[in-house]
């Protein structure tokens, strides 16, 4: 497993039209606990949600990690 600081980024990142934003969350009271959430934003098919024959959604190329 990685380091968890590798998870946190200074400003959001932007590829293929999908914004990634990292938040830490800090709760401690006998023990602290770290957790991350990521919050992905993008593009969204709204105006194909009520139709009987939507159009094909683009899928865009994300970068993946090992």
């Amino acid at each position: 497993m990685g380091d968890a600081n590798e998870l946190e980024w200074g400003e959001p990142v932007t590829h293929g039209g999908i914004t990634a934003t990292v938040t830490k969350h800090t709760e401690c009271d006998i023990h602290c606990d770290v957790n991350y959430r990521v919050t992905l934003t993008g593009p969204d098919a709204r105006s194909e949600w009520y139709n009987s024959n939507p159009s094909p959604i683009a899928k865009p190329k994300l970068p993946q990690a090992s």
